[in-house]
């Protein structure tokens, strides 16, 4: 219930104007559109985060990119919350070795592209908003943080319940991420 209450509340973080989200910093934002390749390669990423809320297949597509470890099983991710706490998530896939980012659970997947414009971070999205059949935050009533370029979300009775936020730069109060230009694409799913 903890767990679940903390990928919620880094959610609403994330994707709703609070005061406690800093603001937005303008030097990790891209003007420079990240390589071809790399972007192909954080489409890969994405592609393998639409598999959740199967957690199974999302790590199988994860495990077939060669992003997961050897050492899986036991890996973690210490989450900062807007509060202050930390947070412990286990069996979170970690990976930066390269331009690309990854961090994903079997609630959340994060991906990062050092030098992703906010264009680029819309584009990486919408393949998971086609699946999803996901509404814009507006769509909904709603407003958007400063910190995306945009949000859209699946509002249903039941599970899944889905979010998605193409971000300008890195993720808000998720710490860990690099001081260089880049954003993310965060996918969030509840069940």
């Amino acid at each position: 219930m903890l767990r679940a209450f903390a990928i919620l509340s880094v959610a609403t973080t994330l994707l709703t104007n609070c005061g406690n989200v800093s603001s937005v910093r303008q030097d990790t934002i891209s003007i420079t559109p990240a390589s071809a390749s790399a972007f192909r390669e954080a489409q890969r990423a994405v592609n393998a985060c639409a598999q959740l809320p199967n957690t199974k297949a999302m790590y199988a597509k994860f495990r077939t990119l060669g992003y997961l470890p050897e050492n899986f099983e036991n890996a973690s991710l210490d989450v900062s919350m807007s509060d202050g706490s930390l947070v412990t998530l286990k069996s979170a896939l970690q990976h930066d070795t390269g331009e690309v980012i990854i961090r994903a659970t079997s609630r959340y997947c994060h991906v990062g592209l050092r030098s992703m414009t906010p264009q680029q971070s819309y584009n990486l999205a919408l393949p998971l908003v086609k699946k999803f059949k996901a509404k814009t935050n507006a769509e909904h009533g709603d407003g958007l943080s400063d910190h995306v370029v945009q949000a859209w979300r699946v509002q249903s009775v039941g599970p899944p319940s889905v979010t998605i936020a193409a971000h300008k730069t890195w993720p808000a109060n998720t710490g860990g991420w690099p001081d260089v230009p880049g954003a993310a694409v965060t996918l969030y799913v509840t069940q």
